[in-house]
């Protein structure tokens, strides 16, 4: 039996996912399986998988998303550590061979997740994944402050109690995860009716149970695409705001007495964020929708009576007010409508 079963959700994935298996493949830990769960994919991926080798099992399912498509791989895994990998990511060859002797030296530890890079079709965009240590500064935790502060690669381990540092904010990269199947079997599987972020809610529920580990190693790739799940890149923060919002609701109810007030927090703050997003994308039905929402677990947001009912004013209105503010404040402070002193918005 293997050690390792690599999990794939893959979904119209023809252009990239030969990269993402010949990176699994490419591994220094050869004790592992491939599962490549096919969501309904309508272009040539099930042609590009069979052409590999039985290391690669292949499996095909409706439409299902996925979330569906990672809990069907679970199911057809034979290994006692799952590793999830999006069909587009790509793993450095150490990436297991890093992972699995933490796992095996402490049975303890759920879970094991590293740094990455954000990559694209020019290069690398960003160089780690780590929140940048402002954001972490003002999010607060004491584990998200030390991985902020840490050299990237610099190889450092944290094992701890990492609950309430992801009550607060989300920073596991999904394709950077080792998991004991034997604790996935105790927390139960993903939860597919959370559409974007069934993986935060996974971790929550990991570490509300068990300690996870750290390892300040970047070992996978994050593509980003603007064609990716969770929408135009315009609307990708309200988009995972929503269903943040979503996740914090269900976890007001599983989470100890003493994070009840931390959840009813996140709950309005990301539809607070995503309403106020939302509106700027000129989609008023679903900004106001999550005003409500947000204003149910806190009604004292004087700003999201403004926004709901500046909901309710004609778009054309709402450009016509900014844009004599912008004039406005041209006149008066000296400066251009782009913000820089002395000049104005256009060619001179």
């Amino acid at each position: 039996m293997p050690k390792v079963s690599v999990i794939i959700p893959a979904y119209n994935c023809e252009k990239y996912i030969a990269a993402t298996i010949d990176s699994v493949l490419a591994q220094t830990f050869a004790d592992l399986e491939l599962v490549v769960i096919d969501d309904g994919s309508t272009d040539g991926t099930k042609d590009v998988v069979q052409k590999y080798d039985a290391r690669v099992r292949y499996f095909y399912q409706k439409n299902q998303g996925v979330s569906a498509a990672r809990n069907r791989g679970i199911a057809e895994s034979k290994g006692d550590y799952i590793a999830f990998l999006d069909n587009d990511d790509i793993w450095f060859p150490d990436k297991l061979a890093l992972q699995v002797p933490i796992m095996e030296a402490d049975p303890d530890v759920a879970m094991v997740f590293t740094d990455g890079e954000k990559f694209n079709d020019t290069g690398v965009v960003e160089p780690t994944f780590k929140v940048p240590l402002e954001q972490a500064r003002l999010k607060g935790g004491v584990l998200l402050n030390r991985i902020a502060q840490m050299k990237t690669n610099d190889g450092s381990v944290i094992r701890d109690n990492f609950y309430h540092d992801l009550f607060l904010k989300s920073f596991v990269f999904n394709s950077s995860v080792l998991i004991r199947k034997s604790c996935l079997d105790q927390v139960g599987i993903i939860d597919a009716s959370l559409l974007i972020n069934s993986d935060y809610d996974l971790w929550i529920r990991l570490a509300l149970k068990y300690p996870l580990v750290y390892l300040n190693r970047v070992t996978a790739r994050w593509r980003v695409r603007a064609d990716s799940l969770s929408g135009e890149m315009n609307i990708r923060n309200a988009n995972y705001d929503r269903w943040d919002g979503l996740l914090f609701e269900k976890h007001l109810k599983l989470c100890p007495k003493d994070h009840v007030g931390l959840a009813r927090k996140r709950a309005f703050e990301c539809y607070r964020d995503a309403a106020v997003d939302f509106f700027q994308y000129g989609d008023m039905h679903e900004a106001r929708r999550l005003c409500v929402r947000s204003l149910t677990y806190n009604k004292n947001q004087t700003i999201l009576y403004v926004y709901f009912l500046a909901s309710f004013v004609p778009r054309d209105s709402i450009r016509f007010m900014r844009a004599l503010k912008a004039r406005l404040r041209q006149i008066f402070t000296g400066r251009g409508v782009d913000g820089r002193a002395g000049e104005t918005s256009g060619k001179s």
